[in-house]
């Protein structure tokens, strides 16, 4: 079904619309006057998705973009398929239908990722692009947090790069950057330390060791998605 959206509200005759799709109570409205079957109704969350399907159970999921969870980073189509697939694969154990509220010129995306052929294209996309930015596993990253303003750490970091260019698979020195949502009282950095996937685990551990007292070094960082 497609509904275009008017041209001004129709309360308030004004234009600045904020680009949101219809909301559950207009849904609901809508499908109980064209006489559709039940639904179960879902708003794409973890909570809601999570909640048990009965036999032969018809989900509508209306903000299917918030299906791997609301944070922006290197890995949020991946997470996005991968819970759309597993809810699909739910729906599906329970002979049920799955309904998705989207734009129309991106269903398409969603119809592919049920297939093979669109999980695969996915994760080729996903890895070229870490290639692009140098996101693991294109390179080996890692993370020092040291407990300082980044404008303090100048001296710090040049001294920590000329240490690490020791080591042939080292490729560069990303920061610092201050660390966001701590007190003033209390600033935090991080330093990103990017090198070739070659490099061995002692290297680092060689190369680092004089730097881990006034730092928290993470060698195998997750926290570099955010």
């Amino acid at each position: 079904h497609a509904h275009l959206l008017p041209e001004t509200c129709p309360r308030c005759q004004g234009t600045a619309f904020s680009g949101s799709a219809a909301g559950i109570d207009l849904l609901q409205q809508r499908w109980q006057a064209a006489e559709l079957p039940p639904v179960l109704w879902r708003d794409g969350s973890p909570v809601a998705i999570d909640q048990p399907l009965a036999q032969h159970a018809r989900v509508l999921v209306t903000q299917p973009a918030l299906l791997g969870g609301a944070a922006e980073d290197v890995r949020r189509n991946e997470r996005l398929c991968r819970a759309y697939r597993t809810l699909a694969s739910r729906v599906q154990e329970a002979e049920g239908e799955l309904y998705l509220q989207v734009n129309e010129t991106d269903a398409e995306r969603w119809l592919h990722w049920l297939t093979p052929q669109g999980v695969e294209a996915l994760l080729l996309q996903e890895r070229q692009d870490r290639y692009t930015f140098r996101y693991p596993p294109s390179v080996r990253l890692v993370k020092l947090l040291v407990n300082d303003l980044p404008e303090r750490l100048q001296a710090s970091v040049k001294t920590l790069s000329e240490a690490m260019r020791q080591a042939p698979e080292f490729l560069e020195c990303r920061g610092p950057f201050l660390v966001e949502g701590r007190p003033a009282s209390r600033p935090r950095s991080v330093i990103h330390l990017l090198f070739q996937p070659s490099v061995q685990e002692e290297t680092l551990l060689t190369l680092l060791h004089p730097f881990a007292k006034r730092a928290v070094i993470d060698l195998d960082p997750i926290a570099f998605l955010r």
